[in-house]
């Protein structure tokens, strides 16, 4: 049985067995006969806090107690004060008597950000000596990827900030530098911090001067980029509560419910676990925590699962509901509350077949009793909305940009259903509700990514979608062609026909649902039909091709 006390090193309390305390307290006194002058005192503190460091990373859970075994360690690490060369020429990390001995205490360096070189946070500086390179080069590799990465690299900056610990004592500045924190090298690095400290006393003013441009600059940029960065990701949370929130008069998305919430869980995950995943990679390389490989490895293992998973759900999504950009900010819009919505009519009586509707414009369709024109919508959308008539076509567009809205919308009342539709520049025109159109002959044309969805009943279709448009389609008709060209789309599995003429090129899909089927499918298109069908021919040259689904 062993008698114990209890010791405070630089406000560090340990409990230390008899033996190991009057061999510590031996070895201390020592140190302090041999630093007897008033400005050695800086040196005996940085030498008690370098001791209290060393107990502190020898003991452990299962050893709470300092023995003999530590005190020696403590003694060959940081050598016996009858060994110290007094020479006061001497100067750490300039002459070494042996070159290898200097390289590979370099290998030690600990990475931590250097409070005595810092303009901000002292996060290049301490970087440029953890890699052994100046510190006006890592500075200006910052600008340079700051710029480079549209000012990610503050992010990144910020980070290490707050992550990476600060050197504050003589230990510290000493690994940082790859120095062993001997007794001696504390010495010299203090003596040498001081001959620094009076010979910059002339160029202070000067870096301050500096310091402080930088850090108004680096403010400025911050600023800047705080908004750029919480408007991206207003954004996005908008656009992934929309999913929770879809209005029914959006065309082409009928979702579910279910699919709309895990889809708003990918898309935060997907944003979410690569910010964790660096914040926690950062931990474990400038912290060094290498008992926790195992647990860390598990970590990335895991977490890029779930990512993964994510993304080939969310992209799931995108394609099976074959949602776009312009639909995307279509719901996004429908979720903003808008307020000062007014209704204005406007050619009534009108009597045309066809309409031509473009310039990022939702047109409504809505069968009734009178011809007219609704613009529903605030009054800078009611201002810049143009309609016209033409060769018994009914042409509506814009005159000047204007807000998006939700309301912003343009209705059709017709009595006689329209035998032509059009569509360009981003507009959009489907049915109002579950109404259903009825004609004998239609033609559909959409261009320039915009979109039509209609329920439709006729005896004859044409359908020609170009140059990234969508085209979605249910109901009934005897005879239909669909042409989809330049990544364009048609969906028309939920449109029964009798016979279907298709022709699909330049990486455009169609799907479709007929009875007689003749397909010509070319140059990365593809073609989607039903299985219980009665084939015509099949024309496919390089790279397209023609697959059946399941209903």
């Amino acid at each position: 049985m062993k008698k114990t006390l209890t010791v405070n090193l630089n406000g560090l309390v340990f409990t230390i067995d008899e033996d190991a305390y009057e061999k510590l307290q031996h070895y201390l006194q020592d140190v302090n006969d041999h630093f007897k002058e008033e400005d050695d005192a800086e040196i005996i503190s940085d030498i008690e806090t370098r001791i209290a460091e060393i107990f502190t990373e020898r003991l452990n859970k299962n050893r709470n107690v300092v023995t003999i075994d530590d005190v020696d360690f403590i003694i060959s690490t940081l050598g016996n004060p009858d060994q110290f060369d007094e020479d006061e020429n001497y100067t750490p990390n300039t002459t070494t008597n042996d070159n290898k001995e200097n390289k590979e205490k370099r290998k030690h360096r600990k990475f931590y950000r250097d409070i005595d070189d810092q303009i901000l946070g002292g996060v290049a500086a301490g970087l440029a000596l953890y890699i052994g390179i100046d510190v006006t080069i890592v500075r200006i590799l910052f600008i340079l990827l700051t710029v480079a990465s549209f000012s990610w690299m503050i992010v990144i900056y910020v980070l290490l900030w707050i992550i990476c610990p600060p050197a504050l004592t003589t230990s510290q500045k000493l690994e940082m530098q790859g120095i062993e924190p001997s007794i001696e090298n504390i010495k010299n690095y203090i003596s040498n911090l001081d001959i620094k400290q009076n010979a910059s006393t002339m160029g202070g003013v000067v870096g301050k001067f500096i310091k402080i441009t930088f850090k108004i600059l680096a403010i400025i940029i911050g600023i800047i980029t705080c908004s750029v960065i919480i408007g991206a990701l207003g954004f996005i949370i908008i656009t992934c509560l929309s999913f929770l929130s879809i209005h029914p008069s959006i065309p082409g998305i009928s979702i579910t419910m279910a699919e709309s919430i895990l889809m708003f869980i990918s898309i935060i995950l997907i944003i979410t676990l690569p910010i964790l995943l660096i914040i926690v990679s950062l931990v474990h390389v400038f912290k060094q925590t290498h008992k926790s490989n195992k647990r860390y490895n598990n970590f990335l293992w895991t977490t890029g699962i779930i990512w993964l998973i994510c993304l080939i759900f969310a992209l799931f999504i995108l394609f099976k509901y074959n949602i776009s950009p312009h639909k995307i900010l279509q719901f996004r819009n429908y979720f903003i509350p808008v307020e000062n919505t007014i209704s204005e009519n406007r050619l009534s009586d009108y009597s045309v077949n066809s309409v031509d509707v473009s310039s990022a414009i939702n047109v409504l369709l809505q069968h009734d009793t009178v011809n007219y024109v609704e613009i529903s919508g605030n009054e800078e959308f009611l201002r810049s909305i143009s309609i016209d008539t033409a060769n018994n076509q009914l042409f509506i567009t814009k005159t000047s940009t204007f807000k998006s809205s939700p309301n912003n919308v343009v209705i059709l009342h017709y009595t006689q259903p329209f035998n032509k539709i059009t569509t360009s520049s981003a507009a959009s025109i489907s049915n109002i509700k579950d109404s259903i159109l009825v004609v004998t002959n239609m033609t559909l044309n959409a261009n320039s990514a915009s979109e039509i969805n209609l329920k439709i009943n006729c005896d004859s279709l044409f359908v020609d979608s170009s140059s990234a448009s969508d085209i979605v389609l249910e109901g009934n008709c005897n005879y239909s062609y669909f042409k989809a060209t330049s990544a364009s789309t048609i969906k028309a599995k939920k449109l029964k026909c009798k016979n279907s003429n298709i022709n699909s090129t330049s990486a455009s899909t169609i799907s479709v649902n007929s009875d007689t089927l003749l397909i010509n499918v070319k140059s990365g298109s593809e073609v989607k039909y039903n299985k219980n069908n009665k084939m015509k021919e099949i024309v496919s040259s390089t790279s397209g091709t023609a697959i059946p689904y399941s209903k």
